[in-house]
């Protein structure tokens, strides 16, 4: 149900397909950020120039690692993907993707900073907070153009207020 006057149409319309991109597109980059990390540590020599282990083992570290965390940030997005809903309804009115980019990527950086809380070093905090903005961004990019494609094909010329 909408809030406003029935001639008043929205600017932004936020509807579940932008939910589902966005959500899915996070979830991707966020995996894929949380990869490249996994590898960055378990890959790279240390500054000494010794490897902790072999390559090998390295990419086997990296994916034990990555792939548990993929399986719980699918389940963590779509559990917060009404929060998502919500502030892209609350945007609506917003014309300026830019400005919906920052927000989600804000709110995605405030969100992972509670890891700070969990994990007893600050750094791996921050970078979870980076990777966090930039995959709330990307997803929110992410939405903005599928629903630009879709519009293109005709499928959502007019998307179904929520």
């Amino acid at each position: 149900m909408s809030t406003h006057a029935p001639d008043q149409t929205d600017a932004v319309p936020f509807a579940w397909r932008d939910v589902a991109a966005h959500t899915w597109a996070m979830w991707s980059c966020a995996s894929l950020l949380t990869l490249v990390a996994a590898l960055a540590v378990f890959v790279i020599p240390d500054p000494a120039g010794t490897l902790r282990t072999s390559r090998l083992d390295g990419v086997g570290f990296a994916i034990m690692v990555a792939a548990p965390t993929a399986l719980f940030l699918v389940g963590a997005m779509w559990v917060l993907a009404p929060m998502t809903w919500a502030i892209g309804r609350a945007l609506r009115n917003v014309p300026n993707p830019l400005v919906h980019i920052a927000v989600f990527a804000g709110v995605g950086a405030a969100l992972s900073l509670a890891t700070l809380f969990v994990w007893p070093y600050p750094l791996a905090g921050v970078a979870a907070a980076l990777g966090s903005a930039v995959s709330a961004g990307f997803g929110r990019w992410w939405a903005f153009r599928a629903r630009g494609r879709r519009a293109a094909v005709g499928a959502d010329a007019t998307p179904a207020p929520v």
